[in-house]
């Protein structure tokens, strides 16, 4: 009976967990398309847009392991619904911002109750879904991120064209307290009888056995040179297209920004497919091994951005949408394989301490990356600098992918 339970509401989990991601990733995927009108009121330089972008992940980097811990402890269903409305109502506050610092403090308290919601939604596929599922499952829960990419890089250009930035996140903010309430009406822990290990460990154990795990780190150090991309990508697609791609094409300066939005949004839509795209591979082609499909993404990704340094006003407009559905597929498409790896690497009893501790090392490519790469076309006066370092990280990305990958073939084989 409990069974039949499980396998009937998991698709009901599957929806809370994606509305759990699609509504976070509302606070983190507004500020990109927006860009090009804050950027200029601000005074902003490249390397600042990037830290402006950081700095709502720099506010969850110190609550994800406790955050994990207390999911493993004491469930999900509170922690991230009211996680959820909390960011929220610190969202609407960027109305009232005045200064670059001022704004900056909102999205780093955003942060911070985001970094409450991201290690429950994993758990809760951990929990939820076998094991020949579970990457396609996290990998559609994951297509939340690109899909709020989506609709805030084709909305809220237009909108803040309209009424202003600061408007169109505020409505933002009330989108996500939305999700926060749905997600307390249907959210559920997994039935306790259902669980490998019913008995709740204390905090301080889980901890510790996350801490200790290697192959975790490794998956983590992988995820940190392949985020720096993810997030260099979103950051400053719309303005690399506003200012180099999109100049001869479309001289009025409003339409190119519009038209910028539009392209980083089709590249997000390559995000919601290749996230459901690869854990599907994962999962029934190459039998649950996540490594070796993480070194095709990175080897395919690391391509794409060598292209990216050569690209300019000449480029056929004609080929764009599909390097950018390619692009968003790869170098946006790996994290729901990501997230399946770290929470079977940690284990069913700690999957969301093992995806707090490992989301805790990914933040120093989340926050660090943007500001980087901006930081190196400051420097350098042009982005191909930029886009070559991306393709380094995209590349040690790949081989260490390839000695992990060796080590499943390993497993399997014993197995």
């Amino acid at each position: 009976m409990v069974k039949e339970t499980v396998h009937r509401y998991r698709w009901v989990m599957l929806g809370v967990a994606f509305i759990v991601q699609f509504s976070n990733a509302l606070a983190t995927q507004g500020l990109a398309p927006l860009a090009p009108l804050f950027q200029p009121e601000l005074g902003l330089s490249k390397s600042e847009v990037g830290l402006f972008s950081s700095i709502i992940y720099a506010g969850s980097w110190g609550v994800l392991i406790v955050a994990g811990s207390l999911c493993d402890r004491f469930g999900l269903r509170r922690l991230m619904s009211v996680a959820l409305v909390v960011v929220g109502l610190v969202i609407l506050c960027m109305v009232r911002v005045g200064s670059f610092f001022e704004a900056a403090a909102v999205m780093f308290l955003a942060g911070v109750g985001g970094g409450v919601v991201m290690p429950g939604s994993t758990k809760a596929i951990m929990d939820w879904f076998p094991p020949r599922a579970r990457a396609t499952g996290m990998g559609i829960k994951q297509a939340g991120v690109p899909l709020a990419g989506i609709i805030t890089a084709s909305t809220l250009p237009v909108i803040g064209l309209t009424v202003g930035w600061r408007a169109a996140i505020a409505g933002v903010g009330f989108a996500i307290i939305a999700g926060g309430v749905i997600v307390g009406i249907f959210c559920r822990d997994v039935p306790r009888s259902a669980e490998a290990g019913a008995e709740k460990a204390p905090i301080g154990s889980g901890v510790r056995e996350v801490i200790r795990n290697r192959r975790l780190w490794a998956v983590s150090s992988i995820s940190v040179l392949y985020v720096t991309a993810q997030l260099s990508l979103i950051t400053y697609l719309a303005l690399f297209l506003k200012e180099v791609v999109l100049v001869q094409s479309i001289p009025d300066d409003g339409l190119r920004i519009v038209a910028a939005g539009g392209y980083l949004a089709l590249c997000q839509a390559g995000g919601v497919f290749g996230r459901v795209f690869w854990g599907a591979v994962s999962d029934r082609l190459f039998q649950g091994r996540r490594m070796v499909v993480m070194a095709i993404i990175g080897a395919l990704t690391a391509t794409l951005t060598l292209l990216m340094s050569v690209m300019g006003p000449d480029f056929p407009l004609v080929a764009l949408p599909a390097l950018l559905f390619l692009f968003g597929a790869t170098a946006i498409g790996w994290n729901g394989l990501y997230h399946a790896s770290m929470a079977e690497t940690a284990g069913r009893k700690y999957a969301a301490t093992g995806t707090g501790m490992s989301m805790t090392l990914n933040q120093f490519g989340v926050v660090g990356g943007p500001p980087l790469f901006g930081f190196v076309v400051d420097v350098t006066g042009s982005y191909p600098a930029g886009w070559t370092l991306l393709t380094i990280c995209c590349a040690a990305g790949v081989a260490m992918s390839l000695v992990m990958a060796r080590g499943e073939v390993r497993n399997a084989e014993a197995g």
